[in-house]
């Protein structure tokens, strides 16, 4: 059975920051709680040069007892979408183009379709584990006082029930 973000959300125990794209109407739905803190980013793509997004969440990890990050795609990112379609380098992360024309060929018309969905797996994927091998979060995570996840909420869907999928 495939679970819904709020019933993900409902769930989890542990003091923890969830971290969304800013144009997934999803996460906007989500109210903190006083388990639950919410922020944005856009593209859900940390800035690693920009200390203060690390510092917010090195803070609330050690004053605020943050236990848990959970970092969110969504199927329908149109930025990603949009910084995948214009810019001149390869966007198209980590797929190959022998893999694209396989998935094409596989289903002509759900090629971009199955690219977009990759490559916003790609990103979060991607954003999990830089976050992890940055020395203080690596730190915590080897001493398991913290973990570090993400989910894709499936936005591609008319109606209330969006499920998400466990990715990392």
């Amino acid at each position: 059975m495939k679970k819904s973000l709020d019933q993900y959300i409902n769930k989890i125990k542990e003091k923890t920051i969830f971290i969304y794209c800013n144009d997934c109407y999803e996460g906007n739905l989500i109210t903190p709680t006083d388990n639950l803190m919410v922020h944005t980013l856009f593209g859900n793509m940390i800035n690693f040069s920009d200390v203060f997004e690390l510092e917010y969440l090195e803070h609330n990890i050690q004053f605020e007892g943050v236990t848990k990050i959970l970092l969110s795609g969504h199927y329908k990112c149109e930025i990603l979408n949009y910084i995948n379609n214009s810019c001149t380098q390869n966007l198209k992360l980590n797929l190959s183009n022998m893999e694209f024309e396989r998935m094409n060929a596989k289903r002509k018309d759900d090629g971009k379709k199955a690219l977009q969905r990759q490559v916003i797996k790609t990103n979060l994927i991607d954003q999990v584990n830089k976050l992890s091998q940055i020395k203080f979060f690596k730190d915590k995570l080897n001493r398991s006082e913290i973990s570090i996840q993400g989910i894709i909420i499936d936005d591609t869907h008319d109606g209330g029930f969006h499920p998400i999928e466990e990715v990392i």
